[in-house]
């Protein structure tokens, strides 16, 4: 499906034409196939298939680790009673994205020798910061995403459900601090292109997608995806997808928190 197809009797202006035929020959049209979803408005709502839609919403950070015994077993019993509010319609996908913090990205936060008698103190402030970032859990940067989907017949409705389910998750993490924000398509967008393309930008907006005649696909596929029995190649990159079969009756939290 092309997004925003123009009407006939708008016509693109020469530089418009121009850069529609840069884009064209910039993206790759058969990878995009695999990727499976109708379209992605503006305004970050998706439409999978014919009677499902979704929007992803950003989690803040909460300081699970240094958490009391207390403050965690609120943030489990309110994740649980999330889950457990969905509509039978709803479903729910947490998405972590964890990259590692690059070593010279402490440079920012390092003191400089300036030998007026106080390097001694800077020494020992460098000292600690580098031992705080070579702890494991310190090292990486994660990125936290929750995407509801919902049955409807048409797109005003998924909105209105949505957008219902997004409200009530929001007053309860906001009872914990915790941050919930709705993406729009460009984002979203985002987060396709660092996991399929491993580009942290966008170099296109929806004008261009609207202008190009192409769809958002297009824009965020890569360049090759080959599906192996027991793994998948993304360009240079390999990956491979792995779930849990079968839940234990008790599971540690360590396994995964927000």
């Amino acid at each position: 499906m092309t997004l925003f197809s123009r009407k006939k009797t708008q016509k693109l202006s020469k530089e418009e034409r121009e850069r529609a035929k840069r884009l064209r020959r910039t993206m790759t049209a058969s990878t995009q196939n695999s990727l499976n979803y109708q379209w992605l408005m503006p305004d970050g709502l998706m439409m999978v298939t014919n009677d499902t839609y979704s929007k992803t919403y950003r989690l803040g950070d909460t300081s699970y680790i240094t958490a009391t015994d207390e403050e965690r077993i609120d943030v489990i019993e309110t994740n649980a009673d999330i889950f457990n509010s969905l509509d039978i319609d709803n479903d729910m996908q947490l998405l972590l994205i964890n990259r590692r913090v690059e070593a010279t990205s402490l440079d920012s936060i390092r003191y400089d020798k300036v030998s007026d008698g106080y390097d001694d103190y800077r020494d020992e402030y460098n000292a600690m910061i580098g031992d705080i970032f070579s702890q494991e859990q310190n090292t990486f940067q994660v990125e936290k995403y929750l995407t509801i989907t919902a049955q409807a017949d048409h797109d005003h409705q998924a909105r209105r459900v949505l957008d219902d389910t997004a409200n009530i998750i929001e007053s309860q993490y906001s009872s914990l601090g915790i941050s919930f924000s709705e993406l729009g398509g460009e984002e979203r967008l985002l987060i396709f292109r660092k996991l399929l393309r491993r580009e942290g930008f966008l170099d296109f907006n929806y004008k261009d997608i609207a202008i190009s005649g192409l769809s958002t696909r297009d824009f965020i596929a890569p360049s090759y995806l080959k599906f192996e029995k027991d793994h998948m190649r993304i360009d240079d990159s390999y990956a491979r997808v792995l779930y849990v079969k079968q839940y234990p009756t008790f599971l540690n939290d360590k396994l995964g928190h927000l």
